[in-house]
């Protein structure tokens, strides 16, 4: 059945996917899309809300600052209208899919990406995140962004057994619902193929980890563990003081998270973390479908996917392109299928690594250049309105030759990558 639209036939097509919607599914928005609106919401209204209370409390009112409150109210509609688009309703039955008032049958479907990684377009671009994308014969498609869904996995599977022909290995499927007899049945949520540890232990892993002390997060955190120790030694322990000394705690965990190294032995790749020492899990290579490198301004990830399509992620911080080739290395032997999306063979080439050198020496000389010229225009005198918009004009001149020169600097460093790979 081809979807057409307008008039009866219209009519008819809405009454007909809900009539198979009873043995169809509908992709149900999770906790991570509710959750991250509702902390959206307390940000942008909390710091509204500061601001009026700031301005009204000032002798006199300060209604300039004041205009500044609707700003914060303007950047949470954005985010709410974003997320809505970026995550419609989808409603999956045997006809086809519907979703943004677009429908499609399953056969208009060309090619289905399973697993991988689509930029979720919101503030600066937006981030990656793992999704599954639809492509159509009219040249549409639909990036169904899994975290953001609490069926995102079924969605998966509902999607494979209709498109089954398209896969390399046939799913065989009795029931609409059912998931194809070849993927293991598991929960809703992470995946269940972690195995014991024990079994892993057993065998000669080799393991691929960089320093501590020579990452972001690592020196941070280990900044963190001093600053803590100075508190400790020299300050009494008032309430604010334990506050303070508790948000501290909580971001060296949430850097610990970041600093995961890797392990591959004979039938397990094993995931271990620098910091928090009781994060110690391994994946057989047999339940794994594919492994993803990907890396998301300056932060390494890998991206495990296994035969039910369910997949996780872990970031490896402390690695450094070496250690990430060498792992992909080991993985493509074992005949593990792994996806470079960051080409780390180009990156650790000589001429690949003197442009990164030259880019870095181009920022620091960049930063050393303007701060000396912004610290004689910092002194300048304001004593009257000329003088003061005179110092206020060089700044904010400054400030966009900054900008200027630094997108400049990364405009010529990928043309420079391009003409590389073109040679």
């Amino acid at each position: 059945m081809y979807f057409v639209s307008g008039g009866r036939t219209c009519c008819i097509l809405r009454l007909s996917f809900k009539k198979q919607n009873r043995i169809g599914i509908k992709g149900i928005r999770g906790i991570r899309f509710y959750g991250s609106l509702f902390l959206l919401t307390l940000v942008c209204v909390g710091l509204a809300s500061i601001i009026i209370f700031v301005a009204l409390s000032q002798e006199p009112i300060d209604y300039e600052m004041i205009c500044f409150a609707p700003l914060f109210l303007l950047i949470l509609v954005y985010a709410i209208v974003r997320y809505a688009i970026n995550t419609p309703i989808i409603r999956l039955n045997d006809e086809g899919i519907m979703y943004a008032r677009q429908r499609h049958g399953w056969g208009e479907v060309t090619s289905v990406d399973y697993i991988g990684q689509k930029r979720f377009p919101m503030f600066g671009g937006g981030s990656p995140l793992g999704a599954m994308t639809l492509y159509f014969e009219n040249g549409t498609e639909l990036c169904i962004f899994d975290t953001m869904y609490h069926n995102g996995n079924e969605i998966r599977q509902y999607v494979a057994s209709r498109v089954h022909q398209k896969q390399q290995t046939p799913l065989v499927v009795d029931e609409p619902n059912a998931p194809p007899k070849n993927i293991p049945n598991t929960k809703k949520g992470k995946p269940e193929f972690q195995v014991d540890l024990s079994d892993a232990k057993c065998q000669n892993t080799t393991f691929y980890k960089g320093s501590l002390f020579l990452c972001i997060p690592g020196i941070m955190s280990w900044g963190i563990v001093t600053v803590v120790l100075l508190i400790l030694y020299g300050v009494a322990l008032t309430p604010f003081v334990l506050v303070f000394l508790l948000l501290f705690c909580l971001l060296f965990i949430l850097l610990s998270y970041t600093l995961n190294y890797f392990g591959v032995s004979q039938d397990y790749l094993v995931v271990k973390n620098q910091h928090l020492v009781w994060r110690h899990k391994a994946f057989k290579f047999s339940d794994i479908s594919e492994v993803l490198l990907t890396c998301d301004r300056g932060n390494a990830f890998i991206t495990i996917s296994f035969t039910d399509f369910r997949h996780t992620r872990f970031q490896g911080a402390s690695l450094k392109n070496e250690n990430w080739l060498a792992l992909k290395n080991a993985l493509t032997e074992i005949d593990v299928n792994v996806k470079d999306t960051v080409g780390y063979d180009n990156l650790i080439k000589p001429e690949t690594k003197h442009r990164m050198r030259k880019v870095t020496i181009w920022f620091l000389v960049q930063i050393l250049v303007f701060t000396v010229v912004a610290v004689p225009i910092s002194y300048m005198p304001t004593d009257t309105t000329s003088q003061t918009l005179l110092k206020d004009g060089l700044l904010i001149a400054l400030v966009a030759a900054s900008i200027f020169v630094n997108i400049r600097i990364i405009s010529l460093a990928k043309r420079e990558s391009e003409e590389e790979k073109r040679s």
